[in-house]
């Protein structure tokens, strides 16, 4: 079979010695681990009137957004403040927030509904205004608690499958609304190249390999006591976001000094945002359907105590 497929092949498609590896043509398989991705994923979330697109990452589905907005001469309005979206995004945003102009036909609210580097929910997203279509980077909040509210705020929810919803790295999700679908949006079209464009074929299978367990949600949970908050507050710290439907929880000093002055050692199930001067401790725990949250909160506090000790170990 290889050897027929390497004679048949289009070599302006594909160079035959890389599809000679492979039993079907390459681009076909992805295509078909795609569709099954994308169907598995739509019957775990209930949506059968929208469309599930799959991208390579939070990133990918972003810069679609971005290019079916120029087609459409529509303006990007990036809500809230600059800090609650992700780093890399935020000069892009700023810059999209100075060029509205009388020659957009329209316009796009872009929300982050989890800000990546505090923690902190944006519940202006269930307010936006319908007359506007709404973009959410919902890459925090996906597989979580919170991934209706989500879904249910958003025309278009983009989210990657490497984080609290555990798919494969490389690959991430686009989730538009029943509404774009039937305005014959150009961001379908725009998106569905961004789809095809996703042909890492392995990590495909892998993803499908894990939807095949369902044992995809973070089920992971925190439940600070004011016990617990006061030995924070000890360490000169706040915690800046207190939802408990989050698995997360960011850290900032109460003075003015770098956060890392008070927490010196290693950090476990953390990361440093130097350029916010945070820290977030974040936890995951698999489950699916039904299944009670896991309170991780003892884990972020023997973390805690770690990063605060200057010569300790891991």
């Amino acid at each position: 079979m290889k050897g027929r497929i390497f004679g048949m092949i289009d070599s302006a498609a594909m160079n035959p010695l890389l599809q000679q590896q492979y039993e079907t043509p390459y681009f076909r398989a992805c295509a078909r681990e795609r569709e099954q991705l994308r169907s598995t994923i739509a019957d775990s979330l209930g949506i059968y009137r929208g469309r599930v697109f799959i991208t390579s990452n939070t990133s990918s589905g972003f810069v679609g957004v971005l290019g079916a907005a120029t087609v459409a001469r529509a303006c990007v309005h990036p809500q809230g403040a600059v800090f609650q979206h992700f780093p890399g995004y935020r000069q892009i945003l700023t810059d999209l927030g100075h060029s509205w102009s009388d020659c957009c036909r329209s316009r796009i609210d872009f929300h982050t509904h989890i800000a990546p580097t505090t923690g902190l929910i944006d519940e202006s997203i269930s307010l936006s205004s319908r007359d506007h279509k709404v973009v959410v980077d919902g890459a925090q909040s996906f597989g979580t608690a919170l991934t209706a509210e989500l879904i249910e705020h958003s025309d278009v929810a983009l989210a990657p499958l490497h984080k609290h919803f555990m798919g494969a790295p490389g690959l991430g999700i686009a989730i538009v609304a029943p509404a774009i679908i039937s305005d014959d949006s150009p961001l379908l079209r725009v998106l569905t190249v961004v789809e095809q464009g996703c042909v890492a074929l392995e990590i495909l299978k892998r993803a499908n390999g894990r939807m095949a367990t369902t044992n995809v949600w973070n089920y992971a949970t925190l439940n600070i006591s004011s016990c617990e908050t006061q030995v924070i507050d000890d360490l000169g710290l706040e915690v800046i976001n207190d939802d408990r439907r989050l698995p997360m929880r960011c850290l900032r000093p109460i003075s003015d000094i770098p956060v890392r002055t008070l927490l010196p050692g290693p950090l476990v199930n953390g990361r440093h945002f130097e350029q916010d001067n945070t820290i977030r401790f974040s936890y995951w725990r698999t489950g699916s359907g039904d299944r009670p949250d896991v309170d991780c909160t003892d884990d972020f506090m023997d973390a805690l105590r770690v990063a605060a000790q200057p010569g300790a170990t891991a």
